[in-house]
């Protein structure tokens, strides 16, 4: 890319997309013999999963398989490391149109089919639907976790001066003003304080920041 700046620049796909000659994944014809899948989807928002028979949907036309949380050979986890996401849902259903099972077959309209024939059974629940609830539940998305090593309540009090709550809070009254209106020399201030709170003894350093309406200048 040159003269980039102030200057329009044409999207890469641009030309295709306008003239009609871009691909997508529908104009690519598949491959023979390929499988198609539908999954069989949670009708309700918030409920404990009783039933989930599949023996109508895998003897449906076309069907080539039928897989659901039971099947899965491994852990039936899709998240990341430390927190739970099921593939299907087992037990619990959290949200309408979570994914319960999936059915494979020859072609999309068959499986498709074929998904509407599960069983589903669900006892509704009721639903949490605001933070206030959420809390008085203790429902929540993962599980509280922490990062702890030694004593560090004993470490901070025992800390130069031992007033770290006092310097800390100092600390983020500065940095909070930073954050909400940047001025490069407040920056200095605030590196000088954290440095003065912690090695000088039993001594607070207290601010005040004054901030004065100045005229911008482009450029500044």
């Amino acid at each position: 890319m040159k003269d980039g700046i102030h200057t329009a620049q044409r999207h890469d796909s641009a030309l295709r997309h306008v003239t009609g000659q871009a691909l997508y994944i529908d104009d690519i014809p598949e491959p023979p013999g390929s499988l198609h899948a539908a999954l069989v989807l949670s009708p309700v928002a918030c409920g404990r999963l009783t039933r989930l028979d599949l023996a109508e949907a895998a003897a449906s036309p076309g069907v080539v398989a039928a897989f659901a949380a039971r099947d899965i050979p491994g852990h039936n986890n899709v998240a990341g490391p430390g927190k739970l996401e099921p593939l299907f849902a087992e037990d619990k259903v959290e949200f309408a149109g979570q994914a319960l099972a999936v059915v494979v077959a020859d072609t999309m309209d068959a499986a498709r089919a074929a998904a509407e024939r599960a069983v589903i059974e669900v006892e509704p629940v009721d639903a949490i639907l605001d933070i206030a609830a959420a809390l008085a539940r203790q429902a929540y998305v993962q599980a509280p976790s922490s990062l702890l090593r030694g004593d560090p309540d004993s470490a901070l009090k025992a800390a130069v001066g031992g007033d770290w709550k006092g310097k800390l809070s100092s600390v983020l009254y500065a940095v909070g003003i930073v954050s909400t209106f940047w001025v490069p020399w407040l920056a200095q201030v605030i590196y000088v304080s954290v440095a003065l709170l912690w090695l000088v003894p039993d001594r607070r350093i207290e601010h005040t920041l004054e901030r004065r309406a100045e005229p911008l200048h482009r450029g500044d």
